[in-house]
């Protein structure tokens, strides 16, 4: 039974006992577009999470007793109103820049700034844990009603946008890179699921075939990418054939580890650490990050099917 589920798995095992790889792509792609490079994308929101997370602890927690006394009728607090407003107002800086870079993800035209962008996000859904577009909704609405309590205001309503697996002042966006025990190393950062060694080391005209597919499909995915630099000036056509073909090569890369594996060709233990390392860190199965892959993809495609929907109304006065 377990070899049968070995078989029908759509991934392979990295190292005997460490579990099914992910995908190379998304925010495990090891290749990285003009976007991203100019923009630091990894780098920067990474650090940024982590920082807001800690500066805005202590002051989430002071907002967080003066709700509780409130609401239990108690005048009295262990901080005063000033103090409570300072953390608030605290809170609301951090989140604010939190958000500018956020907005600035998703005004990007680079796809795969883009894609990192709500990959993320979607993935926190999937896992019903809270994504760093929410978090800083969510804070920023709590700081609001904080200081619509003080002011004897109303307080404002949850906004529409926002998505929660639960309210709570202690939400924050699960197990930031801090957290684990030990970072990437820039090898495993830029890690391929093979090199062409691999193929090498297995003799046989199907390895060489399969060394020539992977050296093939490095090259296209690269270029994609590049391409994808420019993807939010593409008309909403261009946009639909970019992402048919970065689905192909999604199913490019899938058949390859398959097959790779059938004839007994490694996995890559730079690229195995890699794939261990982000599961780990996002909690989340194999099955569950090439769902969130397919999903931005159809978000994306959607929208630019509405895109041409309302560009073809235009056209005819509709």
């Amino acid at each position: 039974e377990e070899e049968e589920e070995k078989d029908t798995s759509q991934t392979t095992d990295a190292i005997p006992g460490e579990g099914a790889i992910l995908l190379p792509l998304g925010v495990v792609c090891p290749f990285r577009s003009p976007g991203m490079e100019e923009m630091k994308v990894d780098e920067k929101l990474n650090d940024m999470v982590a920082q807001r997370s800690r500066l805005v602890h202590s002051s989430l927690i002071i907002l967080q007793q003066f709700m509780e006394h409130s609401m239990m009728g108690n005048a009295s607090s262990c901080h005063t109103k000033e103090n409570v407003l300072e953390a608030a107002r605290e809170c609301d800086f951090q989140m604010k820049q939190l958000k500018e870079f956020l907005d600035k993800l998703e005004a990007s035209k680079d796809f795969q700034v883009l894609e990192r962008h709500w990959s993320q996000e979607l993935l926190a859904q999937s896992l019903q844990e809270i994504s760093h577009r929410n978090w800083e909704r969510a804070v920023r609405w709590e700081v609001a009603v904080v200081e619509a309590t003080i002011a004897g205001r109303p307080h404002p309503a949850l906004p529409s946008d926002l998505e929660l697996p639960q309210l709570s002042f202690q939400a924050r966006p699960k197990r930031q890179s801090d957290d684990l025990a030990a970072e990437l190393t820039p090898l495993e950062h830029s890690a391929l699921p093979f090199t062409k060694a691999d193929f090498d080391a297995v003799p046989g005209e199907e390895s060489k075939a399969l060394k020539a597919d992977f050296v093939k499909l490095v090259q296209d995915h690269k270029q994609m990418l590049q391409l994808g630099h420019s993807f939010g000036d593409f008309d909403p056509s261009g946009k639909q054939f970019f992402l048919s073909q970065m689905m192909q090569i999604a199913w490019r890369w899938e058949d390859l580890i398959e097959e790779a594996r059938d004839v007994k060709i490694a996995i890559s233990p730079s690229y195995a650490e890699k794939s261990k390392w982000y599961r780990s860190m996002w909690g989340c199965s194999v099955e569950d990050y090439k769902k969130v892959i397919d999903d931005v993809n159809t978000l994306f495609r959607t929208q630019a099917e509405r895109d041409q929907f309302e560009a073809i109304g235009k056209q005819s006065g509709l």
